[in-house]
């Protein structure tokens, strides 16, 4: 499984941050878990198909990906 990560900063005192994911290879279906405290929220998706959240805090997002057979990613996104 190939993960693409990239992200937009804040702009001081707003929440405008991003996260945008782009998954391939593995087996789709895949589960994502986008997890900020107090926040937790889980987005489902395909092969081809990218992920944005948008409307983010300045902080640390905890990311996780799973595939259907339980190959699992994960990684830590610092939105400034």
């Amino acid at each position: 499984m190939m993960v693409f990560i990239d992200h937009t900063n804040t702009s001081p005192g707003e929440s405008n941050g991003a996260i945008q994911v782009s998954v391939s290879g593995g087996d789709a279906p895949y589960q994502l878990l986008l997890v900020s405290v107090p926040l937790a929220d889980t987005k489902i998706f395909s092969t081809g198909e990218k992920f944005e959240t948008t409307g983010l805090k300045a902080g640390k997002y905890q990311l996780h990906i799973r595939d259907q057979k339980n190959l699992t990613y994960s990684n830590e996104v610092i939105i400034e």
